[in-house]
């Protein structure tokens, strides 16, 4: 298989099924929070990144971590709608494949764009002049930046897994989603 015949055009009668999505966001940002969790200790280096996204909006010990878990939803449960609407429609690989391509295009976004953009703004924000994790957050070290690649392949993954893959229409015409390939196995 080529490259090239991976991506395909957007089906346009396309039907999302809003409480799928939202369920399989959720689904994937508590995997994804688990594994970050899981991984300092087996030694891994960690960032907190839902505290840490946290105290850009506030400083207060007792509501830090509600309202890190809230963004921290929010944002995973808003990527689910992305993936749904315009990566899963277009990859022709199997979910898992999708959902590791889909992790590791969510990491090279969040470390690129996400990472330098919060420093900053947490920088500004709390008037303090320590230096941005930067690109990749190397200045932490490459640890966390492994650790988050695992998160967020965790996170594509089981996102892409438990939402399944078009597939193909029932007997009643509705269309399908499927989680395994069809094709029978030959010997």
């Amino acid at each position: 298989m080529n490259v090239l015949t991976y991506p395909r055009s957007r089906t346009r009668s396309l039907r999302i099924d809003g409480v799928l999505v939202t369920t399989c966001g959720i689904v994937a940002t508590i995997v994804m929070t688990t594994v970050m969790y899981m991984l300092p200790l087996l030694g891994w280096a960690q960032v907190d990144l839902p505290t840490w996204i946290a105290r850009i909006f506030t400083t207060a010990p007792v509501t830090v971590g509600e309202t890190g878990v809230a963004l921290h939803l929010l944002i995973g449960t808003m990527w689910a709608w992305v993936f749904a609407m315009q990566i899963e429609p277009r990859l022709s690989l199997k979910p898992a494949s999708t959902g590791m391509v889909f992790g590791v295009c969510l990491w090279v976004f969040a470390q690129s764009i996400g990472v330098p953009i919060i420093g900053a703004i947490g920088n500004v924000v709390h008037d303090s002049s320590a230096a941005s994790p930067g690109w990749f957050a190397l200045r932490l070290g490459l640890g966390p930046a492994l650790s988050s690649l695992v998160a967020h392949v965790a996170y594509g993954v089981s996102l892409s897994v438990v939402y399944g893959r078009q597939g193909a229409t029932s007997v009643d015409g509705r269309p399908t989603r499927v989680w395994t390939d069809q094709t029978p196995v030959q010997f």
